[in-house]
This record gives structure tokens, sequence and C-alpha cells, in this order.
């Protein structure tokens, strides 16, 4: 899960990233996820357009990775999530 405020999400059982830098756009970027020692854990980039979830493209809805054992770098394997924040 990618959040501005890790802390509030601490009990939750997966993990959570924090972004710090402003906001996530909804026409697209590429999300590169590092741990604390430097490694580079994936990299990820979506985008506003087909074949992404329209639904994700600021209407209030996420993002989520269907599975995470599947390749998180191929849009197939992301959907929209089932309730808009």
């Amino acid at each position: 899960m990618v959040v501005a405020d890790k802390n509030a999400y601490s009990d939750l059982e997966c993990q959570v990233f924090e972004y710090d830098d402003g906001k996530l756009s909804n026409t697209g970027e590429t999300l590169t996820f590092i741990d604390v020692n430097g490694k580079k854990l994936a990299e990820i980039s979506y985008s506003g357009q087909d074949p992404w979830s329209p639904l994700a493209d600021g209407n209030g809805f996420s993002l989520e990775l269907s599975n995470p054992g599947d390749d998180n770098s191929a849009h197939e394997n992301w959907r929209s999530s089932y309730e808009a924040w």
C-alpha cells in the first residue's frame, strides 16, 4: 500500500510504503519502491489511460495489486479497488 502517512496504517497486515513527494498523479507516473537499505524492490509505471482502470483515474478508487506473487510491473496484474476512498 502506498500512503501519505505510513503511521496511520501501522495496524494493517501488509507492506505499507510512504509517499512523501506531494500527490500521486492521476494521469500516471513511475513509482520506485526502495527498502530501508536503499535496495530497489520494485518499479511500477501506471497510466490514466487504457489498459489501466479509469475508475482509479481521479474518481476516488485506488489501484490494487491482484496477487503480490505476480509480476507487479504488468498492468494486467492491477485492478481498481472495490471501494472509493
